[in-house]
């Protein structure tokens, strides 16, 4: 499969693999040790690890079971064909040596398409995996220490995961307070993990962060996961990265949830690089992150509430399907967007890079109501 077959007149050699995908440098190395005498058993086991760079463990083709002839091949194979895709993508553009997600252009519009799955449901599904045993050098029982403590704000719920769809409860899994009460123990790496995708949390979602801050948090949780998948990352090239080595036990994720993040951050990075390239201001951070569905559902609360009957479903599902169309379609106005609520305004809306600027308590006509009847005799406040 990998022996050299032929030689080109340009020096070139050839193997039965299509496309070329064993380097010519491979090649000349199989050619000189079999005019050496050395066999081809040998010459695998000396190929095989060249799938890590050198200092690093290769993993197997089937993790925790020892590998024959035909499960070597397959690694080092499979490891010459990844690299070839990639460098295949390389030459059209496409980056995917710097970047493990590359939106795709809109076909209609020539725009960039982003895919990336919301936070929310991503921080719920983090809560679960360390609900279950998270990475391997996190201890569970310094959670069940901190419960203990009322300054951690944690709480059983949050703990046990009795409420899984709590968006409330997956946070306090990883609020600020618990990671304070991790570092008061000396517990580095659990402080460290809760902080990283708190941060993370806090970048998708939080006022007043500055962009370049937004993309520091963004990039210590996607380096927290590299660790892990490609410890090597200090080369930042994405075509060293082992294809044995399981996306399924990175940090105690499941391989969905380790995709998701992945596109979550570099899709949002994307973005950002987008907006500072073509000069637009930048969007909130979830713009766009959430899918129809989503959008279909929280329509439905609006407008038939949170309680309701199947009478009332029926009813109301016309005038729902009509209106959603309006809502996703990225030309009508923005105000649209929040009509049927009791604030919303026209023209532009604050930078949400910025902490919204709270009014004082006395330009509030009920605050100011309350001002009049607690001032003293004599005095008018208002």
């Amino acid at each position: 499969m990998i022996t050299p077959t032929d030689c080109l007149p340009n020096g070139t050699l050839t193997t039965k693999c299509d496309d070329h995908i064993v380097p010519q440098s491979v090649l000349s190395d199989i050619s000189r040790w079999i005019t050496e005498g050395i066999s081809m058993k040998d010459i695998i086991d000396r190929l095989h690890p060249r799938t890590v760079p050198p200092g690093y463990e290769f993993h197997t083709w089937i993790p925790g079971k020892s590998e024959g002839f035909e499960d070597k091949l397959r690694s080092i194979l499979v490891q010459f064909h990844y690299v070839h895709e990639i460098e295949k993508y390389e030459a059209k553009g496409i980056p995917f040596k710097t970047f493990m997600y590359v939106p795709q252009h809109h076909p209609e519009t020539n725009t960039l398409f982003y895919e990336r799955e919301d936070e929310t449901h991503l921080i719920k599904h983090i809560a679960s995996h360390t609900r279950s045993g998270g990475p391997a050098k996190l201890k569970l029982e310094r959670y069940t220490e901190a419960l203990s403590d009322t300054t951690s704000g944690l709480t059983y719920p949050a703990l046990i995961g009795s409420r899984k769809q709590s968006v409330v409860d997956a946070e306090r899994m990883f609020n600020p307070k618990l990671s304070t009460f991790m570092e008061r123990k000396g517990y580095s790496y659990e402080a460290t993990y809760i902080k990283t995708v708190w941060n993370w949390r806090r970048a998708s979602d939080e006022r007043g962060l500055h962009s370049l801050q937004r993309c520091k948090f963004d990039y210590e949780m996607l380096q927290m996961i590299l660790t892990e998948l490609m410890p090597w990352h200090d080369t930042y090239d994405f075509s060293l990265l082992e294809v044995n080595r399981s996306l399924s036990d990175v940090l105690g994720f499941s391989r969905e949830t380790v995709i998701g993040v992945i596109t979550n951050i570099e899709g949002r990075e994307w973005h950002r690089r987008e907006c500072a390239n073509t000069g637009r201001p930048l969007e909130h951070p979830r713009a766009s992150s959430t899918d129809d569905v989503e959008c279909f559902f929280s329509m439905m609360r609006d407008s038939i509430g949170q309680n309701f009957s199947t009478k009332e479903v029926k009813f109301g599902m016309r005038k729902i399907v009509t209106e959603f169309p309006k809502r996703v379609d990225p030309q009508l106005p923005f105000y649209y967007h929040t009509s049927t609520h009791a604030q919303y305004y026209e023209g532009p809306h604050p930078d949400f890079d910025k902490e919204p600027r709270k009014k004082p308590r006395e330009t509030h006509p009920s605050k100011r109501t309350a001002i009049c009847f607690c001032s003293p005799p004599g005095q008018n406040a208002c």
